[in-house]
């Protein structure tokens, strides 16, 4: 069975249960995205997040939602506003094709325990960020909960601070998102 989420489920990840669960805006919040940024958005989907980013980045800013499906990018470019500021970036399943040090921010948000090696994962990711960029992630807890994936897919706290650190990130903080996610900001390690 297949980790990767299947995009024929796509009005799962814009519901309204999983709006009151954790609203787009709350985690952009949290990401302190200033006009003109550069935002990556790795594992866009149909643009949960990248697309409420748009305000957040402002006209000389940037997101970029990349994904490895077509379908789901496709349902992102048709309920995009009429932006001339967004990309929508299809992808390999471990390759993002962005130049060395070109963004700013990186989301990746119900992703990571989808990764088949997430070390090389983050070490792709890192290649992309700025020196003075932060990465971002949102993962499920490993609890029991009505939602998300498998309870054997999901990473700890633990699992994630020795991803982010052997891929070089210093892991800033974390936080509970509610009770069955979290959040956790780093920096790049340079």
């Amino acid at each position: 069975m297949s980790k990767i989420f299947n995009p024929e489920n796509h009005n799962r990840l814009s519901s309204d249960d999983r709006r009151k669960l954790i609203p787009p805006e709350k985690i952009l919040d949290k990401m302190q995205l200033q006009d003109g940024d550069v935002l990556l958005d790795a594992g866009a989907g149909k643009g949960y997040f990248a697309i409420p980013a748009l305000e957040y980045v402002g006209e000389t800013g940037k997101v970029i939602a990349a994904d490895i499906s077509q379908q789901m990018l496709d349902l992102l470019i048709q309920d995009v506003p009429d932006s001339n500021n967004i990309q929508a970036l299809l992808c390999e399943k471990n390759n993002i094709s962005l130049s060395e040090k070109s963004v700013d921010k990186i989301l990746i948000a119900f992703v990571l325990h989808e990764v088949d090696d997430p070390e090389a994962y983050l070490k792709m990711l890192r290649n992309i960020l700025k020196d003075d960029g932060k990465l971002f992630t949102v993962e499920w807890k490993p609890v029991e909960s009505p939602m998300g994936p498998p309870l054997h897919e999901r990473l700890s706290r633990k699992s994630i601070k020795k991803y982010f650190s052997d891929s070089g990130f210093d892991v800033l903080s974390f936080e509970d998102v509610n009770d069955f996610q979290y959040f956790c900001e780093a920096k790049k390690n340079v």
